[in-house]
């Protein structure tokens, strides 16, 4: 498999070393300006990260889909200074296996969702006590209609609701389903099913504002006859759903991967992944109006921008700098290419920089997930790379890593003086 996200689709279609501190590894090697290697992932420490960082508290707390003592994966706390992890969970078949994109991070709990495993084996809804460290699964997924199954995304919360989505599953068992989860209760309930008319396939999680969520189906595997994806909206209350805005293909964006960023005023942001196996269709950053409707395109990637493309998932806006921070893969996971690029521009689409490319090794590769801002620096993960640190590895490409990117202190306007 050459790319991410085709390695990422078949996972959706169907002890190696001891623990051992990044620090002494990482000064050996020379990294670039404002660029650091924060930790290597490996064995037990979980491999193969596809999940953006969630800050709370002063931690970063993310999850890896593989590894861990039962190779199902792992949820981890890492401290943003040190670099130093702490796992919290090893995931296993019986209480999920393949946790993906996202956590939902509460001041006594951890919410989240695996996409493989549970009791029924089509992934689960979990919750993990910060106190005590005790987990418990909320709902196990089935592999039937009107269920909803194989979930990518952490959930949202809404009162004692919570709210998410899944890859299949739904009334026509495959185009994906929003579901509600009543915490109270303890009852799982499909709120929508998409089919091709609504677009099919999220595989990012849902964005609330007011009464209404906001997500986006990817359609992934049905780019055909126009379907090249959707960004919609449901009610609350299961009521009303919309599509906002229909993928139309090439440079105007298809498979929109990942999930929505808000500027906190009345724009959010998204990135489309570029048709899947495509490496001339390399995706684009995109923005749309929630007053107007509009949507543009704010920057197609290209060969010139020395980016290689292929955005999984929506840049962060920082309202201080007023500027966009994201990530993109890249074009090639094992083979020659680039190894993937953090980058920024303005919400207008003026002024694209590409703030580091990433070399492989110990620098990671496959950068994924949106970057989390923290005061003045980035944290973020690759999907690969790291080996380097060690020198031995049973995955070729490396397990992943952890980094941080210092911004620095963002500039302050010259006022004239008479």
């Amino acid at each position: 498999m050459k790319r991410l996200r085709t390695f990422t689709a078949a996972l959706v279609v169907g002890v190696l070393f001891p623990a051992a501190p990044i620090a002494a590894a990482a000064e050996a090697v020379t990294q670039p300006r404002g660029f650091r290697t924060l930790h290597v992932l490996e064995g037990e420490r979980g491999t193969l990260p596809l999940s953006s960082l969630t800050s709370a508290d002063g931690m970063l707390f993310g999850s890896a889909s593989r590894g861990g003592r039962e190779g199902a994966g792992v949820l981890f706390t890492l401290s943003p200074e040190s670099g130093a992890l702490q796992l919290l969970h090893h995931f296993n078949a019986p209480d999920g296996r393949t946790p993906m994109e996202g956590l939902l991070v509460e001041a006594r709990a951890v919410f989240g969702a695996t996409k493989d495993g549970g009791s029924r084996r089509h992934g689960t809804l979990y919750r993990l006590d910060r106190t005590t460290g005790s987990y418990e699964v909320l709902h196990s997924f089935a592999g039937e209609a009107e269920n909803g199954f194989h979930p990518h995304a952490s959930p949202v919360r809404v009162g004692e609701i919570l709210y998410g989505t899944t890859f299949h599953g739904g009334s026509s068992r495959w185009g994906g389903a929003l579901y509600a989860f009543d915490l109270r209760a303890m009852e799982f309930r499909v709120l929508y099913s998409l089919t091709s008319d609504t677009g099919r396939h999220p595989l990012g999680r849902l964005l609330r504002l007011g009464d209404w969520l906001y997500g986006l189906a990817s359609d992934y595997g049905h780019h055909a006859n126009g379907y090249y994806g959707t960004l919609f909206r449901a009610r609350l209350d299961g009521t009303a759903f919309e599509v906002l805005h229909r993928f139309e293909g090439g440079p105007r964006g298809s498979t929109p991967f990942g999930n929505l960023t808000h500027d906190g005023g009345g724009l959010l942001f998204g990135s489309a992944f570029g048709n899947v196996g495509d490496t001339s269709d390399l995706g684009l950053v995109f923005a749309y109006n929630l007053a107007t409707g509009e949507f543009r395109v704010v920057h197609a990637f290209s060969e010139e921008d020395a980016a290689g493309g292929k955005p999984d998932s929506p840049p962060l806006f920082d309202p201080v700098r007023g500027r966009l921070f994201g990530v993109a893969q890249g074009t090639d996971v094992h083979g020659p290419g680039i190894a993937g690029v953090l980058y920024s521009l303005r919400p207008d689409g003026t002024d694209f920089q590409v703030l580091h490319t990433f070399s492989g090794g110990i620098a990671g590769k496959t950068p994924v997930g949106t970057p989390a801002l923290l005061g003045e620096t980035l944290y973020g993960v690759t999907a690969y790379g790291g080996v380097e640190a060690f020198g031995r590895s049973r995955t070729p490409a490396g397990g992943g890593i952890i980094y941080r990117f210092d911004l620095g202190p963002p500039e302050v306007p010259q006022v004239p003086t008479d």
